[in-house]
């Protein structure tokens, strides 16, 4: 264990791992927690260690209160994966958590760390000054907003047809909402970092047309993996999207190695680090 790490980290590792070829931060969506996340744990290659992050204002970190902006959640999260970037890694972001990837992986490049993957999910990439309005499920009613979630999923629905159980979630969700909806980066965040956006082919939340938008904020986009079901379609595609996370990080990563092998011989490598690909690919998982 890194010497900074301690069990009050909002980075969650169920399966350590010394000396992992890879660590694979997931970022969980608006209103959630890092458990979203733990039946993909066991379906990684043992050499991965999966670190499951949480956001402030739940789990180990409800002793702080929730972001209400992405650039004081990126600080959260810089101060507690430091500790855990002394290996390669990868982040993978579902919902607000691709939006909090984005913003992560670009600081993270700032500051030359950058991860070797970027896997963003179920949103269609930031509010830019100069785009078209999205949508604001913050400024709805509580009524409103309980409808809205019960056809996305996510939130279970007891919490949704209990009034107590949904006055304790509602403040939380409608914190990581305004973050989610509100953050409008100027200039947008361009990372020179490879990306694959994943996304639900019956998302009423994030239609699967949306998804592609992603290539915008990268230099490698590798594409659009879309699956059958709605907002939270890995619920019940755990494998699949896991089998291909898994493809996407192990192509980059020996397309790496090949270039750290041809640069050493002094050989031009044909892969630049800032090549732009054509129009994405879209994989559907039938």
């Amino acid at each position: 264990m890194p010497a900074a790490a301690s069990n009050a980290s909002g980075v969650i590792r169920p399966r350590p791992v010394h000396a992992p070829a890879l660590r694979l931060f997931l970022l969980h969506h608006a209103g959630g927690s890092h458990r979203i996340f733990r039946p993909w744990v066991p379906l990684f290659p043992a050499d991965w260690e999966v670190c499951l992050v949480e956001a402030p204002g739940r789990g180990r970190m409800a002793r702080l209160p929730p972001a209400e902006r992405v650039e004081d959640l990126v600080e959260h999260l810089l101060t507690e994966l430091d500790p855990w970037l002394d290996r390669p890694f990868a982040v993978f972001g579902h919902s607000m958590g691709a939006l909090a990837g984005l913003a992560l992986t670009a600081a993270l490049c700032e500051q030359r760390r950058p991860p070797v993957w970027l896997g963003v999910s179920a949103h269609p990439g930031p509010r830019t000054p100069d785009g078209p309005p999205k949508p604001r499920l913050h400024r709805l009613s509580s009524v409103r907003l309980r409808a809205v979630l019960a056809t996305l999923g996510g939130v279970p629905d007891r919490v949704l047809a209990d009034d107590g159980m949904w006055s304790l979630v509602e403040p939380l969700l409608r914190a990581d909402l305004v973050l989610a909806e509100t953050w409008r980066p100027e200039p947008a965040p361009l990372v020179p970092v490879p990306m694959t956006a994943f996304c639900g082919l019956a998302d009423v939340a994030v239609p699967p047309g949306a998804i592609a938008g992603w290539a915008r904020y990268t230099e490698r986009f590798l594409g659009v993996r879309a699956h059958p079901g709605g907002h939270f379609y890995f619920q019940d595609n755990h494998s699949e999207v896991v089998d291909q996370i898994v493809a996407d990080v192990l192509s980059v990563l020996g397309e790496q190695t090949v270039r750290s092998a041809r640069l050493n011989d002094g050989e031009p490598t044909g892969l630049p680090g800032n090549v732009r690909t054509g129009t994405p690919a879209v994989v559907r998982s039938e």
